[in-house]
């Protein structure tokens, strides 16, 4: 498991790490990487991270709005904000975060919140699927990772973050892999991740790194009614 710790107070920032480390010891062990400061970390960079530890004050640009950054760059790791200020607890929701920690943090409180995104962990792995590419290579993406999928003659373009692959799969047999709750077809040639979708417009989609794909009138309402749905109404 990959954890990133953000804490400016170089104490606390130790204590923080080894609770993570005694969590890992008895859990298989994991891999830390721990800063001080995050403006000169690349939310992209975190992408691959499994949980992420951030203290809500930090200097140049505060654990929220870097919280922001990492939601909009893809990254699905769990956070866990830790910090000073109860009163804000309310602010994470709006980056789904997964635990919100009072300082003086303890070890249990630590224990608690790596069960859990271990566990979230092993559902993620089952949250994925398997794509053959060639004779012997095969690709495993996890679900959240790719953002739309389009149609190429007889071949299936699968479009990542930073990744653009073909395989040898018509565009029908791409759909049937795909699961329905997370993925809806909005043109004759794409396949969107509804979690990826930023903005619906008549005629496109605005994916959450910025890019931009067609949305035909046939799926327009489609795609809608299901966008509404995944948010609950909104």
């Amino acid at each position: 498991m990959q954890v990133f710790i953000a804490e400016d107070n170089y104490y606390e920032l130790e204590r923080l790490r080894r609770q993570v480390q005694s969590w890992g010891s008895r859990h298989g062990g994991v891999s830390i990487t721990a800063v001080q400061c995050v403006a000169e970390v690349g939310p992209a960079d975190l992408r691959t991270y499994d949980a992420v530890f951030l203290d809500v004050e930090l200097p140049g640009k505060d654990g929220f709005a870097f919280a922001q950054e990492l939601r909009g760059a893809g990254c699905s790791a769990d956070i866990v904000f830790v910090t000073n200020h109860p009163e804000l607890s309310l602010k994470g929701y709006t980056v789904h975060a997964q635990d919100y920690i009072i300082k003086p943090v303890e070890q249990e409180r630590i224990d608690a919140a790596m069960d859990y995104i271990a566990r979230n962990c092993r559902l993620k792995e089952r949250r994925s699927i398997v794509l053959q590419r060639g004779i012997s290579q095969q690709d495993r993406y996890f679900l959240t990772e790719i953002l739309y999928v389009e149609a190429s003659n007889h071949s299936s373009i699968v479009y990542t973050y930073d990744k653009t692959q073909s395989y040898a799969l018509t565009f029908a047999q791409m759909e049937k892999l795909l699961p329905a709750e997370d993925f809806k077809k909005c043109h004759r040639g794409y396949i969107v991740n509804l979690h990826a979708v930023k903005g619906l417009r008549r005629n496109s989609i605005t994916l959450i790194d910025g890019r931009e794909i067609l949305v035909s009138t046939t799926y327009f309402q489609s795609v809608k009614d299901a966008l509404i749905a995944l948010r609950g109404g909104q």
